[in-house]
């Protein structure tokens, strides 16, 4: 429960990044499967099974009934190759992009395609008898999130500065 005026600090997994791009790439692309879904390879291939990830405007839509409800989408270390990002997928392949990953450049370039969407969503303030929609839309993203298998990632938050 988020109190009325209560601030949720939020990450979801954003569909259009570098790193659904990748996975594209190695689990569809190189594997012959060509009519795989992004929503498929996040689903088998990105962190546990059924994960999903939210176009920017189906995150914000999670959250309608609160009264704000900002989002950004960052770049992370898996989506620059910065780490060991993708170490269940060691190979000569990953080796050689990391050598030669523009890390510089999509900083600049592909900044609107990271895997990480920040939510920040502020819930109603209103009198006590309007509470009752605000309890509805924060069950409703709840739920949403819960069937998807989200968490609520407050290293992920910190690692990006909230």
């Amino acid at each position: 429960m988020l109190r009325p005026g209560g601030d949720a600090r939020i990450m979801i997994y954003h569909k259009w990044s570098l790193v659904g791009a990748m996975l594209w790439a190695r689990c569809g692309l190189l594997r012959m499967r060509l009519l795989s879904s992004l929503a498929q390879i996040y689903s088998q291939h990105l962190e546990s099974p059924r994960t999903q990830a939210y176009m920017l405007r189906e995150g914000r839509a999670l959250f309608e009934g609160f009264s704000r409800v900002d989002s950004s989408i960052v770049l992370t270390h898996g989506d620059l190759l910065t780490s060991s990002a993708g170490q269940r997928r060691q190979g000569p392949l990953l080796t050689l992009a990391r050598a030669v990953w523009p890390k510089r450049l999509l900083r600049w370039l592909a900044k609107n395609y990271g895997l990480f969407m920040l939510i920040r969503a502020v819930k109603s303030s209103r009198p006590r008898d309007a509470r009752a929609l605000d309890t509805r839309a924060e069950s409703g993203a709840a739920a949403m999130a819960a069937a998807a298998g989200l968490n609520i990632i407050s290293a992920a938050a910190a690692l990006c500065g909230w």
